[in-house]
């Protein structure tokens, strides 16, 4: 890990953690690449109702709380692997047309002239 306290390491604060100053197109299509394979991933679950489960056989060494790890199944892995998707269950579109908005935005000339005195 970088220690930033001597400012010898100071130029990887803006570049190590937090992403690249400037857009590369080739490292962005092969982070996407690297993202999308689901042998990059790591799925956590955490809820109350897991507490006194058996498969949580190990403890996390800081912390102390119970967890378990299991690896993805074999129809799973497939399934992320080649996903299959229905034209049918797609629910992509732009919203409603909104009829509130207004359709100029000319000022109406005023049909009560006041004149001060």
């Amino acid at each position: 890990m970088k220690s930033l306290d001597d400012g010898e390491d100071q130029e990887y604060l803006l570049r190590n953690r937090f992403g690249p100053i400037e857009f590369d197109k080739e490292k962005t299509k092969e982070l996407a690449r690297l993202i999308s394979d689901y042998r990059n991933t790591v799925v956590f679950f955490s809820s109350k109702s897991f507490e006194g489960n058996k498969t949580l056989n190990q403890k996390e060494k800081w912390y102390g709380f119970s967890y378990g790890s299991t690896k993805y199944s074999a129809k799973l892995k497939s399934a992320l692997a080649c996903p299959v998707i229905s034209k049918s269950d797609l629910k992509l579109g732009l919203p409603p047309r909104n009829t509130l908005l207004p359709k100029s935005f000319k000022i109406a000339a005023s049909m009560n002239t006041i004149q001060i005195p």
